[in-house]
């Protein structure tokens, strides 16, 4: 799944809000409490939609692409266990019972009809992916405590489940998903607006739905990553560490020495991934700037050796000259497990 494409479909949805501005504008006093009926139960589902459809295509598109990592005794019993959960998916379970084969397909493996904080982990378990993990990656999120705080300061207060006097940020994560599922089911399937926000709050949520894909993107990944690690399987190539010119403290962007030993171009838009030690997790790493010899350059030829200043939430330290970081490679061989009856 390109990430890139995924940020054009959020970008999609802000077109949509300034069209409704603009539209907003245009109405007499009177249209305008209709209007705002209306946009609030369309991008509502909009929103939830993009949700829904942005982790369940992740998920199998993990599965489909990395079979030889994924597909494990631990994997299969999960995946039975879960087919029998409910009649349509025993139903959808034997149509696609072929004569030699079991074919797992998306409406299955990644069924769900309220993708809620709970059913989020719930998908994640079923390729086996840590939910501890996923922890690791939220908290000390800084851009998710962020938005967080203006969602609270927009007047859109969480979904909680019981009071707590200091919720976690995942707590937060939990509770705020609950309030927009809960807010898709009243519009969908009651029409039943009891609160409607403006389209200034709007964009607050789907600023709080961009850094969720971001992290649950950046999670998939990671767990990829060190999956194809336990299992021996190369999925990525490490690229040659040099030093840290300077590390990313207080927020700030790093830069670090790396020589380009892929023997492919890397160039400024390829997305690599930092191993984060403190954590045993692998974070999202965006290219700002390349230098070879003082000039800036667009792309690493191989072999050669450049400083190079990222953008990254994992720890970059000046101490740590033997740091991990990766480029994903995306040739993948076929794979099918066999099972013997």
């Amino acid at each position: 799944m390109n990430y890139n494409l995924i940020l054009e479909e959020i970008d999609d949805i802000y077109k949509i809000i300034n069209l409704n501005k603009k539209i907003l504008l245009a109405l007499e006093e009177k249209e305008e409490i209709l209007f705002k009926k209306s946009f609030n139960k369309n991008l509502t589902i909009e929103i939830y939609t993009f949700w829904e459809n942005f982790c369940k295509e992740l998920v199998y598109d993990c599965y489909s692409k990395y079979k030889k990592i994924i597909i494990d005794k631990d994997f299969l019993v999960g995946y039975f266990e879960h087919v029998q959960e409910k009649s349509f998916i025993r139903r959808l379970f034997l149509e696609s019972i072929d004569d030699n084969k079991i074919d797992i397909k998306k409406e299955i493996l990644c069924a769900s009809n309220n993708l809620n904080f709970k059913q989020l982990n719930e998908l994640f378990q079923r390729i086996r992916f840590s939910c501890n993990d996923f922890k690791k990656h939220v908290n000390d999120f800084k851009k998710l405590d962020r938005a967080i705080i203006r969602l609270k300061e927009e007047c859109i207060f969480p979904k909680f489940k019981e009071i707590k006097s200091s919720p976690s940020t995942l707590e937060y994560l939990e509770a705020y998903f609950d309030l927009i599922v809960e807010n898709r089911n009243k519009v969908a399937h009651q029409y039943n607006i009891d609160e409607i926000y403006t389209l200034e709050q709007f964009e607050v949520i789907l600023d709080f739905i961009k850094i969720v894909v971001f992290i649950v993107f950046e999670f998939c990944v990671s767990q990829i990553i060190k999956k194809s690690k336990d299992k021996q399987e190369v999925i990525s190539k490490r690229i040659f560490p040099l030093c840290v010119i300077r590390s990313n403290s207080a927020e700030k962007t790093a830069i670090i020495g790396i020589r380009n030993n892929t023997r492919k171009v890397i160039n400024k838009d390829t997305q690599l991934y930092f191993y984060d030690k403190s954590k045993n997790i692998y974070r999202m790493t965006n290219i700002l700037k390349i230098v070879e010899d003082g000039k800036e350059c667009y792309e690493m030829l191989p072999i050669n050796s450049y400083s190079v200043e990222i953008d990254t939430h994992a720890a970059v330290k000046t101490k740590n000259n033997r740091f991990e970081i990766h480029k994903i490679i995306h040739n993948y061989n076929p794979f099918e497990y066999k099972v013997v009856v």
